[in-house]
């Protein structure tokens, strides 16, 4: 889905360590905000809410791990 703007799923882990602010092994709602309007993607707090909840969450954790913000920037399928 924005896999033309984040680049391919080999530097994917590099823009996940780079969204994760804090560190914490996860992106948050406000992670996925900054980092979108970082790479030139204007978006809303509304808007990265709606974008992070279309994720498969593997587990209780409400941040994206690395595979599921993988998953999320590389599915296929449209879910918006």
């Amino acid at each position: 889905i924005l896999s033309g703007l984040v680049g391919s799923e080999m530097c994917i882990e590099t823009v996940f360590t780079q969204w994760d602010r804090g560190t914490k092994g996860g992106i948050s709602v406000e992670d996925l905000f900054h980092g979108l309007n970082k790479i030139g993607l204007t978006t809303t707090l509304d808007q990265a809410t709606a974008l992070h909840a279309c994720a498969i969450q593997t587990d209780t954790d409400p941040n994206l791990s690395l595979q599921e913000f993988s998953d999320l920037l590389f599915n296929n399928e449209e879910n918006f």
